[in-house]
């Protein structure tokens, strides 16, 4: 693997940055006490559910005899605590949802940060670079395949943008907005969600209807730098809709600030007749800028 060709999301960028100016520079570092230490958070060993209260800073991490079960708990709880705000047990479900997606990705980049990985001597067979991996970071196997298998799905996509790309058949895909029809007459429709206790100035949600479902279509370009109309957003998931996840994306060729999103790995976890996704902007950018 050619690791020089990798970038870095925003949301890992930021990690990797905040960890260095904080003196965490190898993987021996990454000690969990220290790391909520130099964040300022208590960091509270118990028996009872691991939880954290984003408004004081506080991770509640149960003490599990699986060290490395138990730090994934935490590097997960940290991202709720440095990136949410709010109590999940008086959000809408959506966002609840939303927020666990977004602590999973951050565990991710926080647990095994590349800048560390990248000057490790990894195995070429993959299964004892995961081994590896799991044992310097001390982090489950199954944590250790996922931030690999990233890994190796970015190196491929920069891999392939670095070749020349020309004569892009930009009708492999449907374009998305407030006035497109796909063949089968079903209209597609995008529209934003804005946070008003956030920032208002860009959508958190994207909302992609389709009242007579998706069939037919494999994948939907969407431009996130358009202004769309906005809407409002339930408490709960929706029947027939489904939440458009980090590996659910990649980037559209040739149209910056468009993503792809994969029809049809989402219709393989949520079914055949959605007719309603939600995309996170969070989920949109570290595609974009991986």
């Amino acid at each position: 693997m050619d690791l020089s060709l990798y970038w870095e999301t925003p949301l890992e960028h930021w990690i990797s940055c905040e960890y260095q100016q904080k003196g965490i520079y190898f993987v021996q570092d990454l000690d969990i006490d220290r790391i909520a230490s130099s964040f300022n958070i208590d960091l509270i060993y118990y028996k009872g559910r691991t939880a954290a209260d984003n408004n004081f800073g506080v991770i509640f991490l149960h003490d599990d005899r699986d060290l490395a079960s138990m730090r994934v708990s935490f590097f997960h709880e940290l991202g709720h605590v440095l990136r949410h705000v709010g109590d999940q047990r008086r959000m809408p479900e959506l966002f609840r949802q939303l927020q666990e997606y977004d602590a999973s990705a951050f565990m991710l980049y926080a647990a095994v940060p590349f800048y560390m990985l990248k000057k490790l001597s990894l195995p070429k067979n993959i299964g004892e670079a995961i081994s590896y991996i799991s044992k310097e970071f001390c982090v489950t196997t199954e944590i250790a395949e996922k931030r690999l298998t990233q890994v190796r799905q970015r190196l491929s996509q920069a891999e392939f943008f670095a070749v020349s790309i020309e004569g892009d058949d930009i009708n492999s895909s449907k374009i998305v907005d407030d006035t497109t029809k796909s063949e089968s007459s079903s209209l597609l429709r995008v529209r934003a969600f804005y946070d008003h206790n956030s920032d208002f100035s860009r959508p958190h949600t994207f909302v992609i209807e389709s009242p007579l479902g998706f069939e037919g279509i494999d994948e939907l370009k969407i431009d996130v730098n358009k202004n769309y109309k906005s809407c409002g957003i339930p408490e709960r998931l929706p029947k027939n809709s489904a939440i458009v996840l980090p590996d659910d994306i990649s980037i559209y060729n040739g149209d910056k600030g468009c993503i792809s999103i994969n029809i049809s790995r989402v219709a393989w976890r949520h079914g055949a007749d959605i007719q309603k996704l939600y995309l996170s902007m969070e989920a949109a950018e570290d595609a974009l800028n991986f």
